[in-house]
């Protein structure tokens, strides 16, 4: 019975261990990555002479209800972060729709998962919009986008 009981604590110690290890590798990937991420939207903002504001993972982005359907473009504007959100505001195809449910808050985090390609456009400051078509990309600054007043 005893080493019995020693054989099952032995592996539940185990088993800790290894969880331990799993969540210092997986929080050690994830700095690593969002290091990556941070590093190539500085690129982003220097190549195209924006500040760097970064978004960060907690942060929200609205983002239009068909983003998800892999429509081209894909349309990015900035305005001032507010409030737990980053002030982007995502969309795919031409127009950006009247329909107040157009836009659906995410959380940053979640939008690498399927716009992996916008992520390291979210460094640029507000007032900065993209426009990404394949291999086609427009990176330009709206200044009316400053304006509170300025519909999306």
């Amino acid at each position: 019975m005893k080493l019995t009981t020693k054989l099952i604590n032995g592996l539940g110690d185990i088993l800790a261990t290894i969880r331990s290890k799993e969540s210092v590798n997986s929080n050690v990937e994830m700095d690593t990555i969002e290091m990556n991420i941070s590093i190539e939207q500085k690129r982003i903002c220097e190549k195209y002479g924006s500040a760097f504001l970064p978004t960060v993972n907690r942060e929200k982005i609205g983002v239009a209800y068909n983003a998800k359907q892999g429509i081209m473009p894909i349309n990015g504007l900035r305005m001032y972060p507010d409030e737990g959100t980053s002030g982007w505001f995502i969309w795919t195809g031409e127009e950006v729709s009247d329909d107040p449910e157009f836009f659906v808050p995410y959380h940053t985090v979640h939008i690498e998962e399927w716009l992996k390609d916008i992520t390291k456009y979210l460094g640029l400051a507000p007032g900065w919009r993209f426009l990404i078509a394949g291999d086609y990309v427009d990176v330009w600054f709206d200044e009316a986008l400053l304006n509170e007043e300025t519909d999306k």
